[in-house]
């Protein structure tokens, strides 16, 4: 997939933590070390400085749920943040974010995946949006009214709602293009 000259970028959750872990590890101005630390005083010493590193390495291919949240915890983010890259490119709608072996969307609708916001194309919504709790429902369904007025103030205007990638999303059935 390609737009220009730019060509589409794709990572996966493993990718995504690994990369993600060391940004915002060196943003604090910590070693991996003092991550460990950090994460021992959380009760989870297993989170040394050598398993650390292999996480930030790609040597160790996967982090358990416990640990993703301990790192999240410790790294002051929402574990989202370590999921699903926080791309602020221009060309961030370019990103894929792999969701199985053989599913990939944009970052974009990743992170709305993961925060139970969105329901990837092929899956059904009333089995998705009936194990929401209601109140998330609720909050959920005002997002979507509020999409739809903003879609609307810019047709008043002239001008093309924002586009989003969704039900007829060609990315959506293994891979690009």
């Amino acid at each position: 997939m390609t737009q220009g000259d730019q060509t589409a970028r794709v990572t996966s959750p493993g990718l995504s933590v690994a990369r993600t872990v060391a940004e915002l590890r060196k943003k604090q101005g910590w070693t991996a070390d003092d991550l460990a630390t950090e994460c021992a005083k959380l009760g989870m010493p297993s989170l040394n400085r050598s398993v650390i590193a292999n996480i930030e390495s790609k040597r160790r291919k996967y982090v358990t749920v416990d640990e993703l949240c301990c790192l999240a915890y410790a790294l002051d983010v929402a574990p989202v943040h370590l999921l699903v890259p926080m791309d602020d490119d221009n060309d961030a709608d370019l990103d894929l974010f792999m969701a199985t072996p053989d599913r990939m969307m944009p970052v974009q609708k990743a992170r709305q995946w993961v925060r139970g916001e969105w329901v990837p194309p092929g899956r059904d919504p009333r089995l998705y949006f009936a194990n929401v709790p209601a109140d998330e429902f609720e909050a959920i369904r005002a997002g979507d009214t509020r999409k739809r007025v903003r879609d609307m103030a810019h047709r008043l205007e002239g001008k093309q709602p924002k586009r989003y990638e969704g039900d007829d999303d060609p990315v959506q059935e293994g891979g690009t293009e």
